[in-house]
């Protein structure tokens, strides 16, 4: 009886790493999953909304919502010249002599209560003004 108390005494520094081994394990590997899967979704989005002039004209208002703030990034219109603004973005869904607008339906929001718009403004030299979003 003596010997196999001496062998749970001695097990117990034992037992208590492996539950501190299981307890860290339950609370660090879902946290970092957690942070993997959201590392992934992020890069994952951004390939899939990087502006690219092949996806804006394949894409519905939605998708331009979610693909234009890569275009304002990456192409800077302010002071270029109108012409520069259809190459990359096609023909407007609303213009007129000084402006042009794209439709981007709920932009980077997932429930808008009016939809967005993309709007362009030039002057009478056709060089680009501002360029703004704007909602309904």
């Amino acid at each position: 009886m003596m010997f196999g108390a001496a062998i749970l005494y001695k097990d117990k520094p034992n037992t208590q790493k492996k539950v501190r081994f299981i307890a860290f394990l339950l609370y660090f590997v879902p946290f970092a999953l957690g942070i993997l899967y959201q590392v992934g979704d992020i890069v994952a989005y951004k390939v899939r909304y990087t502006f690219s002039v092949e996806k804006w004209a394949a894409a519905d208002q939605n998708e331009r919502g979610r693909l234009i703030n890569s275009f304002r990034t990456n192409h800077p219109l302010v002071g270029e010249n109108i012409s520069v603004a259809k190459a990359l973005l096609g023909e407007p869904d609303v213009s007129g002599d000084t402006y042009f607008i794209y439709y981007i339906g709920d932009y980077d929001k997932w429930l808008a209560m009016d939809p967005y718009y993309y709007s362009i403004t030039f002057n009478s030299e056709n060089i680009i003004t501002a360029e703004d979003i704007n909602q309904s």
